[in-house]
């Protein structure tokens, strides 16, 4: 959609009138980014509305800002809620937990891009295509089995774009994307989400350079392992803080008799505010190291903005 601010009944252009399955995909980009950017060299201020998010497989929204920076016109894109970040939240995995990487199918395929079994992998379909052609798609399933195997399971998911509309969450083996019943409930819509077959190696000696603990790499996410039993353990003797108490109680007093903090530090605690110990922490270390940490008198103002 495209929407002119200056004009207060509201009209608008739909940009889907530029969709035709008798000319390529591609030229349907360009012509809604050209009609975008008629308005923007006519002097109209110009508000354009994408699904999800603007600028993640939406190439008209790209090529248009690109050219009217190029031409001198300001040109600005606001972030919004992608297919990928309900996703997340719908399928309940994170990417930066063993990494993460979004394809569409047709770039995947015609690049010969890998697929990381390590890695949660995320492919898209549909930002070159108006229709979805089924009759391809044996191709990304023998991709998926070659990397995967064909008793993998991955998650055929779209989103609900509206409030009335319904997520899809299927899982299927790899083996069973070729079934006809199974193919014929993809669309350009549709987006996989695969899982990764096992995770990547630890390299030990990374971690010990590092300074990072074997425990870190071996997290239990989900269950109670011998970590996160001693974490459950110890969560009672944070729960109350004496010492929380006695520091709001006297804040100068207690972080005076505290070791391991410099002078900075001792002075921006001592206000018990939030702005002066934020002012502290940004510090770097090598700040701190070469006397270039922040002012007592900076760290006092940061006191009155909060």
């Amino acid at each position: 959609m495209i929407v002119d601010r200056e004009n207060s009944r509201g009209n608008y252009f739909d940009l889907t009138t530029f969709y035709d399955t008798n000319k390529e995909v591609y030229e349907s980009y360009v012509q809604m980014s050209e009609v975008m950017l008629r308005d923007v060299r006519a002097g109209r201020n110009v508000l354009s509305i994408f699904h999800g998010h603007p600028g993640v497989f939406v190439p008209p929204s790209h090529r248009a800002i690109a050219i009217a920076r190029e031409e001198g016109f300001p040109a600005k894109m606001l972030p919004g809620v992608s297919a990928e970040a309900y996703m997340f939240a719908d399928l309940g995995f994170d990417p930066s937990i063993n990494g993460c990487i979004t394809q569409e199918a047709t770039e995947l395929l015609v690049r010969n891009k890998t697929l990381d079994p390590s890695i949660h992998n995320i492919v898209c379909l549909g930002v070159d295509m108006m229709v979805f052609d089924n009759s391809k798609f044996h191709l990304l399933v023998e991709r998926l089995e070659k990397d995967f195997g064909l008793d993998h399971k991955i998650q055929h998911y779209i989103g609900a774009i509206l409030p009335q509309s319904v997520t899809v969450k299927d899982t299927f083996a790899i083996r069973d994307l070729r079934k006809e019943e199974v193919l014929k409930q993809f669309t350009t819509t549709s987006t996989f989400y695969v899982p990764p077959r096992a995770p990547a190696p630890v390299d030990a000696k990374v971690l010990q350079a590092l300074g990072l603990p074997a425990a870190q790499a071996a997290q239990n996410r989900t269950g109670y392992g011998h970590v996160e039993q001693q974490a459950v353990a110890a969560l009672d003797s944070f729960l109350p803080s004496q010492e929380k108490q006695v520091y709001k109680a006297d804040p100068v007093g207690f972080t005076n008799t505290r070791n391991g903090l410099t002078a900075q530090e001792k002075f921006a605690l001592g206000f018990n505010k939030s702005g002066p110990i934020f002012a502290v922490m940004r510090n770097l270390p090598s700040a701190i190291a070469s006397g270039k940490e922040k002012s007592q008198e900076e760290i006092a103002h940061a006191a009155d903005d909060k």
